[in-house]
């Protein structure tokens, strides 16, 4: 399975900068074209995309950003981006147990970041998903995306 980090950029307009605090635009400008990272417009594969994938970028959208429960739902582990706005349920759980945190200035190097996270490291971070994944799914989990949890 690839390193792949897959998520929709739409045309970096003054509204998405301001929706996503500009990491969707960086992302696209720094690895549009990292192997194994599919950066893209528009994916009719979307779905497909996040359960292949290691890790997904979880940008904050319009609120919290779906984009989490998405990672979350089909064991993706998620890549969010820190920044003043405090993330879902940060009062209740550790997000470092299932998730990996950058910073939009580590952006640049996010191929690297993600490549330096060991195999132990990503099992802990499944363990973490399997952990916290009915906090983020209310309805029934449902495979392939639930077996997606087990550690690689």
């Amino acid at each position: 399975m690839a390193s792949t980090l897959p998520f929709s950029v739409q045309s970096p307009t003054r509204a998405t900068r301001r929706c996503v605090q500009g990491v969707r635009r960086r992302l696209w400008i720094h690895h549009a074209q990292t192997p194994n990272f599919k950066i893209v417009p528009g994916s009719k594969t979307y779905r497909e995309d996040f359960q292949r994938s290691l890790f997904c970028a979880a940008p904050l959208g319009e609120g919290w950003g779906i984009r989490l429960t998405w990672a979350v739902a089909y064991g993706c582990i998620p890549v969010v981006f820190r920044s003043r706005v405090r993330q879902f349920w940060d009062d209740r759980l550790t997000y470092t147990d299932f998730a990996v945190l950058v910073s939009k200035a580590e952006i640049p190097y996010l191929d690297r970041v993600l490549g330096n996270v060991t195999l132990h490291e990503r099992e802990r971070l499944r363990d973490g998903l399997a952990k916290y994944h009915r906090l983020f799914l209310w309805g029934t989990c449902q495979p392939p995306s639930c077996s997606r949890l087990a550690p690689d």
